[in-house]
């Protein structure tokens, strides 16, 4: 049973660091955009 949980709590983590990237590239580009 916890095999099959695996490949869930990794595929959660992947999304969540992949969110944070999402947010961390929007707000560099406002800041760049602002800049200019």
């Amino acid at each position: 049973m916890e095999t099959s949980d695996l490949p869930l709590n990794i595929s959660r983590e992947m999304l969540q660091d992949n969110i944070t990237l999402d947010k961390i590239k929007k707000g560099l580009t406002k800041k760049v955009i602002t800049e200019l």
